[in-house]
């Protein structure tokens, strides 16, 4: 990052209380060198002003102490630190002043000095704490940051530009745009993004991120396994049935870090890859209704919507908790059914309400719990369709959740299900008065067969003595009317890594008013064996897609 030269930059972090001054310092230490040194000195925002120079003065008789040392200048007598910060030109700002205090006044100019050097104080300016490029490029593949945090910034004010070079000493701008359409000719290009944060007001310092790697083709797509499930829906299901897909389809945010799937080459991990080994598969399953997990915002927009709609499905996406950049999607097929809703409900946004008064009456009095609940984002995302060409008027309400996924937090996911269950018992209430109503919820439950979360949804109840409960008080007894059975039963896996393999995601159908016409094969334990976990070349995601054909009960 580089920061002006006459600009030291005071920023508030709220989140945890405490603030920054930054400044670049570039300093001539007599007999010794040149110190050239961004300080960044962080405070309490509680701290006094007279605290923050003196953590500055600290700081840097520190590093002049080091630049001693390694050229082997021996003096022990300490640095004098001039040092100061003024109201405008004149005045200096008493020492007792709270930090606090002092970001939110109107002093108006504030200058810092120290040494002869002079800073205009820029408080709370615009400022990019990470900026990153995917680790493999490719071309004709449109690219963004795959990661960018700001902090007092406004995206749509922010500056872009891109550029590209084969040394990355030489640049050459190719655009000015937050996303890049990567052309043929970046082949063998490194690129570059730099970005200058902006809000309504202010300016903040530049930040950049170059590519790890160059810019390469992506060459033809392998044959897959899933293609061989694709002989089980080489036709599109008759009046009776409809075909529902859920799939958690692995965000590109979770495959990002260093110990992410290492036993996958980086080329089959890029979502510019996976992507279009997800298109080609789901399409190929000629599905009524599609439900996903773990979709990607970016990918959703840029992607898969448009290719969706042009293959006849009607398409809707809600980010975890409305601000993760992954989420839940629902596709259905147009010629088949027509919306009536689609919403989404935040767990955490929504235990208060009267409708989950018995699980709010228990989370409120365990604070542990009650805090690790809280703070999740997790979602479950409706759609309610009308079935059309049917002799009868159906609705089907389409539930889509993927719930909490640390292992040790299972009574995290039996708030979550329940939750889940008595808003979807509600909206059947609703729907109920005048329609034939069905319920399906699908999704990744992130539990095996044997798990309280699996037993509650197809038994129906959940006793307040069960272990789930344990170390906890006033347990709730946990229910629903739902009959629920899994549509594709309990298959061996439909997670496999190298570390975990099993069965955590489910299509659960009302067994009373739907029937299983067929469920599409899963992929053998032998045929799963050949690599050591998926995703890989083959596999786009960590996880398999549940296929089944439903059909109407009578």
């Amino acid at each position: 990052m580089e920061e002006s030269n006459d600009c030291a930059y005071l920023r508030e972090f709220a989140t945890t209380n405490q603030c920054e001054l930054m400044f670049a310092l570039n300093l001539h230490v007599e007999g010794v060198g040149l110190l050239q040194e961004e300080v960044r000195a962080v405070r309490q925002v509680t701290d006094t002003v007279e605290s923050l120079l003196q953590h500055i003065v600290n700081k840097i008789r520190k590093s002049v102490k080091n630049l001693k040392e390694n050229a082997a200048e021996n003096s022990d007598s300490d640095l004098k630190v001039p040092i100061s910060l003024t109201n405008g030109f004149t005045e200096n700002i008493r020492g007792k002043t709270v930090l606090k205090n002092l970001i939110n006044s109107n002093i108006g100019a504030i200058r810092f000095q120290i040494f002869d050097q002079s800073y205009f104080v820029v408080i709370n300016a615009p400022l990019v704490k990470e900026i990153k490029l995917p680790l493999i490029l490719y071309a004709h593949f449109t690219v963004q940051a795959s990661k960018l945090f700001c902090l007092f910034t406004d995206h749509s004010s922010s500056q872009f530009s891109w550029f590209k070079s084969k040394d990355k000493e030489n640049w050459t701008q190719v655009a000015t745009t937050s996303k890049y359409k990567i052309k043929h000719d970046d082949i063998d290009h490194y690129l570059k993004l730099v970005c200058v944060p902006c809000n309504s007001v202010l300016t903040g310092p530049s930040a950049e991120a170059i590519s790890e790697n160059k810019v390469e083709l992506i060459g033809d797509l392998p044959t897959c396994p899933f293609e061989e499930r694709h002989k089980f829906t080489s036709q599109p299901s008759n009046n009776n049935c409809f075909r529902v897909v859920s799939y958690n389809v692995l965000s590109n945010r979770y495959t990002d870090s260093a110990d992410s799937f290492p036993y996958c080459p980086p080329k089959f991990l890029a979502i510019d890859y996976r992507k279009q080994l997800i298109t080609k598969e789901l399409l190929g399953y000629k599905a009524d209704v599609i439900c996903l997990q773990e979709v990607d915002s970016s990918v959703f927009t840029t992607y898969y919507k448009d290719i969706f709609k042009n293959a006849g499905y009607m398409s809707f996406y809600h980010k975890k908790g409305n601000k993760s950049s992954e989420g839940l999607a629902c596709f259905f097929n147009k010629t088949r059914f027509k919306k009536v809703d689609d919403h989404q409900i935040i767990y955490s946004n929504e235990i208060k309400k009267k409708l989950y008064t018995h699980l709010w009456n228990f989370v409120k009095v365990n604070p542990d719990l009650r805090d690790l609940f809280m703070r999740q984002l997790t979602s479950l995302h409706v759609t309610v369709l009308k079935l059309k060409l049917a002799k009868k008027s159906h609705t089907l309400i389409f539930g889509n959740t993927h719930l909490f996924y640390r292992p040790e937090h299972e009574l995290v996911r039996i708030l979550q299900i329940n939750m889940a269950t008595t808003y979807l018992q509600s909206l059947n209430q609703n729907y109920s008065q005048n329609n034939s109503v069905k319920v399906i919820l699908c999704g990744d439950f992130n539990s095996i067969p044997t798990s309280a979360v699996y037993d509650y949804v197809a038994n129906g109840k959940l006793h307040k003595n069960h272990p789930v409960f344990q170390n906890t008080k006033n347990h709730p007894i946990l229910f629903h009317n739902f009959q629920f059975e899994s549509a594709c039963g309990t298959p061996t896996y439909t997670n496999y890594t190298e570390n975990f393999k099993n069965c955590l995601d489910y299509i659960f159908i009302e067994k009373n008013k739907l029937k299983v016409n067929k469920v599409v094969p899963f992929p053998t334990e032998e045929e799963l064996g050949n690599y050591i976990g998926c995703p890989n070349e083959v596999y786009p995601s960590d996880h398999l897609a549940l296929v089944a054909d439903l059909k109407l009960a009578t």
